[in-house]
């Protein structure tokens, strides 16, 4: 609105100079009309003199002779103040003309900017409204999340318990809190959407460039348990009973990072180069193979992660994968969901076993990577694809 006041202003100070210059114009035609009356009537006294001076027959000569120049003069000096008052009747009309325009020009910019503060106002309040919408699906969803959370605590307690009683495995169960769900999606550049999985092509001892997108979620804490999740090779071997994999006695290995299991499935000499070398950044524009985006937004179906993986020619181009709602995780939780999250990006889809990393709902006591996994790791980059991973021992 302060915009439309000062072009307002401006317009009418235009117009008051213009008009004033406008006066000065006329004021000088005037003036000239004003000296070519006075030059008539002198003419007029000059004759008259003229007449007086000569005889009676020349006076009639020259009356005849001056009367007709004078009348020539007369009627020129007459057409000549007309042309001058019809230009002052002209310009005025002209000036008042280009005053309605000026005017309408700015009432008609006035109402526009009145129209788009409107529209800007009307996009505001329904921003407002949105926010609000999403401030309580949140706090409906804190909740319910609050007493999910103290019934796993409880739940945890009476499995822990459990667990260090039958002094079956040193090291404790990692509760994922919320059972995390999982997407993933494949995206041909035919523009097709697959529900499989394919694997990267490289080439020798290539590595895959992880760039972790920097901005205020990024704290060093969570950048080394997302580093970790993928460079560690430490192992765990855990009970098959407690997975439901086997008898009492026996044990299975597994992975608390993929640079292990990776490195296992490496040994298979399979068709094509299993990823096992990897490049780090932090950089604000999503450089590299394999992106990595902390956010602290819900998704609308209330996933934990999401992967989006471009695929051509059965190959992966490029991986983007995105933790939702990262301020309620704490960094266990971050790095469940990322370690199930890679290896969607690796080339894995969702596993049909519930105590699986890859299930679909990450609900397993033990979130790591299995002998299972390994072996789809090796079948995947030895040219098997498949639209599930089958887990059963």
């Amino acid at each position: 609105m302060a915009s439309v006041g000062y072009d307002k202003k401006e317009a009418l100070n235009y117009w008051n100079k213009c008009k004033f210059e406008l006066d000065n114009y006329n004021q000088v035609i005037q003036e000239k009309m004003d000296h070519l009356d006075s030059v008539i009537k002198e003419s007029k006294r000059d004759v008259a003199n003229r007449f007086a001076k000569q005889p009676y027959s020349d006076n009639i000569k020259l009356d005849m002779k001056v009367n007709s120049n004078l009348q020539q003069k007369i009627t020129q000096l007459e057409k000549e103040k007309e042309q001058l008052t019809t230009q002052i009747i002209t310009d005025k009309k002209i000036h008042e003309l280009e005053k309605s325009n000026m005017e309408l020009k700015t009432k008609l910019t006035y109402h526009s900017e009145t129209l788009q503060e409107v529209k800007q106002e009307k996009a505001l309040l329904t921003k407002k409204a949105d926010s609000k919408e999403e401030s309580s699906f949140v706090m409906m969803k804190k909740y319910y999340l609050t007493i999910a959370i103290t019934g796993l605590i409880i739940g945890g307690f009476v499995g822990v318990f459990s667990f260090y009683e039958n002094s079956i495995e040193k090291d404790p169960i990692m509760l994922v809190g919320e059972h995390a769900k999982s997407k993933y999606l494949i995206q041909n550049l035919r523009g097709d959407t697959l529900k499989t999985w394919f694997p990267w092509m490289l080439i020798g001892s290539q590595a895959l460039h992880v760039n972790i997108l920097d901005n205020n979620l990024v704290t060093p804490e969570r950048m080394d348990a997302i580093k970790k999740v993928i460079v560690s090779d430490e192992t765990l071997d855990i009970d098959n009973t407690l997975t439901h994999k086997g008898s009492k006695g026996t044990t299975s290995t597994y992975y608390k990072g993929w640079a292990g299991a990776l490195q296992i499935a490496a040994q298979e000499n399979t068709e094509l180069q299993v990823p096992v070398n990897f490049e780090f950044s932090n950089s604000k524009k999503p450089l590299g193979d394999i992106t990595v985006e902390l956010s602290s937004l819900s998704d609308p179906d209330g996933y934990s992660g999401y992967t989006k993986s471009v695929v051509d020619q059965g190959e992966i181009l490029k991986s983007h994968i995105t933790i939702y709602d990262v301020n309620s995780l704490s960094n266990e939780q971050l790095s469940v969901i990322f370690m199930h999250e890679f290896g969607h990006a690796l080339g894995l889809a969702h596993s049909s076993d519930p105590e699986d990393l890859m299930y679909p709902v990450i609900e397993t006591n033990f979130p790591y990577v299995s002998e299972c996994t390994v072996d789809a790791i090796s079948g995947l980059y030895d040219g098997m694809k498949s639209s599930e991973v089958e887990c059963q021992n």
